[in-house]
């Protein structure tokens, strides 16, 4: 027969497995527009942005493109698996679309262990072995409490590596194609700026004054307003500037600031450059057009 002291128990139990289902509950990463605001001051701040734009499907399966200014050029596909917590990235080149990679698994729990892997990015490609350290529940913007996942690398070899940082719904604090990247202002970057659906959900700002959404404005809008972008491919020695206005002239800096060319041009619209005799890793493009006005771009030298 119940008593009173087990209806009590009862009652407890049930509100603590109650709490802990709702704390498990995954927050998807794909199912909104996304938009990363990426920063980086090793050469005076400047500020990378990247988006998901647009469903593509790909041997049947959905997939979100991830698009941007600079380097990404709508050739990565973000593929997410809700029931297992899995977020994959493929690659097009020449058309065609390479192996997939398993960029984010949300499904780990505290001491497991996975095999990285940074997809065309400036990190190693192979990083290897990570371990989770932690998962801590912490408020965003939104006031919802998200998973922070702080990971180190088993192999000491990645040094660059070490020190990775997910959130669940948002992904690496890095570069979002870099689960095994460290955020770092003063390298390769680190997630300043983060909207979910036009809706600031997560900032650091501790570099930048303020974060504005560039969603609001359509891709065409945006091009107008910057008059200029940059084709860089990985599959050529080429890079491609076209402006709306002639260009004077474009100087290319490493991340460090050191000048690596310097090209002077005569009232042209669109110019390629050779990208061979540079070195690997990012680069910044310094780009004056004739109206005197500036433009920076970071691309990626394979």
């Amino acid at each position: 027969m119940w008593t009173r002291m087990n209806l009590i128990r009862l009652l407890l139990a049930y509100i603590v497995v109650s709490q802990t289902l709702v704390g498990q509950v995954y927050k998807p990463l794909l199912e909104e527009p996304n938009e990363w605001h990426i920063t980086s001051c090793s050469n005076g701040c400047l500020t990378d942005i990247y988006y998901t734009v647009d469903d593509t499907v790909v041997s049947g399966l959905n997939y979100k493109i991830l698009d941007g200014y600079h380097f990404i050029s709508r050739t990565f596909l973000l593929r997410e698996d809700t029931i297992e917590k899995k977020v994959y990235l493929m690659f097009i080149r020449n058309g065609r679309p390479q192996s997939e990679n398993l960029l984010y698994d949300f499904s780990l729990n505290t001491g497991d262990s996975i095999d990285i892997k940074n997809p065309i990015s400036p990190f190693p490609n192979n990083a290897g072995c990570f371990k989770v350290d932690s998962i801590v529940p912490k408020p965003l913007l939104n006031g919802k409490d998200y998973r922070y996942f702080y990971l180190s690398a088993l192999d000491t070899v990645q040094a660059s590596s070490r020190g990775a940082i997910w959130i669940e719904g948002i992904g690496s604090l890095s570069l979002i194609n870099s689960p095994g990247g460290k955020p770092d202002i003063n390298g390769v970057g680190k997630l300043t700026c983060f909207f979910k659906n036009n809706r600031l959900t997560y900032s650091d700002l501790d570099s930048i004054p303020e974060c504005i959404s560039n969603l609001s404005l359509s891709t065409d809008q945006a091009l107008i307003k910057n008059k200029i972008s940059v084709y860089p491919t990985f599959t050529s020695s080429n890079c491609f500037v076209k402006a709306s206005t002639n260009i004077k002239e474009i100087a290319v800096f490493n991340v460090s600031g050191l000048m690596l060319n310097h090209i002077k041009i005569k009232g042209k619209k669109t110019v390629s450059f050779n990208t061979e005799v540079l070195p690997p890793g990012i680069l910044v493009l310094k780009i004056i057009l004739t109206d005197s006005s500036e433009h920076r771009f970071k691309i990626i030298n394979q």
